[in-house]
Formats: C-alpha cells, structure tokens, sequence
C-alpha cells in the first residue's frame, strides 16, 4: 500500500498493466515473435511475462526483457491515447494531469 501511495496511485487503473493492455497491440507482438501466446485478460501480467519471453526465444524472459516489452506497450498507449478520439484519451488526460498536480506540489514544497 506504501507502495501504491507513492509511486502509481495516479493511475486510472488497478496495475500498469490494465492501463497499457491492448489486444490488437499484443496480437502484432506475439505474431511477430512467432509465438501461439494466449492473451488472458484475467492475467495480464503473466501474459505480457510469456509474450516478453516468446520475443526473447526463452522460457524465462528477465527483468530486463520484460521491461523492455512494457517501455514499447506503453509507447503504444501514449501514441493512440494522443488522439483525440482515442479511447484511452481520458486515461491519458487523467494521468497527465496527476503527474503535472504532484509535480507542481512538489516544486511549491521545495521552493
């Protein structure tokens, strides 16, 4: 919970994961790695886990290989969240405008 208070509580979503997680954009990379991946809604995490791995021609991707995975997913989301008709346009805006809130908060704080 500490965790969640200081680092992701402006999230629109439950985890990361949630807001990134978009199937047409996972079905290029698992048809890209060559890979039969399933896309399990119910466990988004493990099935991004098995897609970085797939790309990685392994059965345990690392942290890196995995991270490497979400900084492209995430790249993704910004990309379609920019347009205006966009469904995660609101998301995006939400989380945008967290991030600019804490970062004025803490810029007075440190004045």
């Amino acid at each position: 919970m500490r965790f969640f208070k200081g680092h992701v509580q402006f999230l629109p979503e439950a985890t990361p994961e949630d807001v990134i997680w978009d199937e047409n954009t996972l079905k290029q990379y698992i048809k890209l790695a060559g890979s039969s991946v399933a896309l399990d809604a119910n466990e988004k995490k493990k099935t991004l886990y098995n897609i970085a791995s797939a790309e990685a021609n392994t059965d345990n991707a690392n942290s890196q290989q995995y991270y490497n995975l979400f900084q492209r997913l995430c790249t993704s989301w910004v990309k379609r969240s920019v347009c205006a008709n966009a469904p995660e346009s609101n998301s995006y805006q939400a989380i945008l405008n967290s991030i600019i809130n804490i970062n004025t908060q803490f810029e007075n704080a440190h004045r």
